[in-house]
């Protein structure tokens, strides 16, 4: 890999120029449709396999190039196991760009490792970044070992410029991982906020499905209400009817009765009137009868007498 930089050069265009293991929300829940995928969601699962894909091409060619019976392996390197070389590949995978810098720094800590230059404890967990060149400070590891076995040759000046040489490269290291923390707090403070938003908008929206429940809910009481209280007036309307019915059936009835009794008192009144005019005649009948018994007798009186002067 270190003698072919454009196979680098072409590693670093499959990858996004984003950081691997950015915190990316998965998008409004409302994008996703019922069917199926959103073109989100498909992007960027195809960006995790072409990532995936990546790796495995990057521990591939490190293999070649570091691993048991690799060819490109200088006389002063040794093998550098896979599972070693698996493990640094995953571990620039999840903390760094993917740019060629970054690809021949991590050459360059390959091929430390194979030249026994291993990293302090803490370092190896320390995530490779853009900010402070790691292959720098490989480079110049190498330098250092190369320049402070010529000065053990050429004698006194060689311990004070070595010295100063690993200030300098403590300072870099000191300066990496400073920086290397801070993106991780900076990370973390990320991640922290987006849920912190994601948990605000999942109480502003449920806070919003109780207020339209409420007001559903109210504006169901008040139909419900409004229905009864109809309901009730067409009752009383329904109650007073059948009052005013019944009053007016009793005033019906009662005049009716009143009607009977003036018949019955006209007919008594009128039977009366005819009994009386029966009794008067009657007594007429009476007198005109002693009247003409009465004429009779006289006439029988004077027809004996007048027989009598006859004789």
């Amino acid at each position: 890999l270190r003698s072919q930089p454009s196979s680098l050069s072409f590693l670093a265009a499959m990858a996004s120029p984003a950081r691997l293991n950015t915190a990316q929300s998965e998008g409004n829940l409302s994008n996703m449709s019922r069917g199926g995928m959103s073109e989100t969601r498909k992007a960027k699962l195809m960006d995790l396999k072409k990532r995936e894909d990546l790796k495995d091409a990057l521990v591939d060619k490190f293999k070649v190039r570091f691993g048991h019976g690799g060819a490109g392996k200088s006389s002063d390197e040794m093998s550098v196991c896979s599972e070693t070389i698996a493990n640094e590949v995953n571990r620039f995978a999840r903390s760094a760009t993917i740019t060629e810098a970054n690809l021949m720094r991590l050459e360059g800590r390959l091929q430390g490792r194979a030249q026994g230059q291993l990293p302090k404890i803490g370092e190896d967990n320390q995530s490779m970044i853009s900010g402070v060149s790691g292959y720098s400070t490989m480079s110049r590891a190498r330098s250092l070992t190369s320049l402070a076995g010529k000065n053990l040759v050429q004698g006194s000046g060689a311990p004070k410029s070595y010295d100063r040489s690993s200030r300098v490269l403590r300072k870099d290291r000191d300066d990496q991982r400073a920086y290397e923390i801070k993106i991780r707090d900076e990370e973390s403070s990320k991640k922290k906020n987006e849920e912190a938003n994601l948990v605000e908008k999942i109480i502003d929206e449920m806070e919003e499905e109780q207020r339209r429940f409420e007001k559903k809910k109210e504006k169901t009481k008040k139909s419900m209400k409004k229905v009864f209280e109809e309901n009730m007036a067409d009752q009383q309307k329904r109650n007073q009817g059948k009052r005013d019915q019944m009053v007016k059936e009793a005033a019906d009835m009662k005049e009716y009765n009143r009607i009977l009794d003036e018949q019955e008192a006209q007919r008594a009144e009128e039977l009366a009137q005819r009994m009386e005019r029966q009794g008067e005649l009657m007594k007429k009948l009476m007198s005109n009868m002693d009247a003409t018994k009465k004429g009779a007798g006289a006439n029988d009186a004077q027809r004996a007498l007048a027989q009598q002067e006859e004789q």
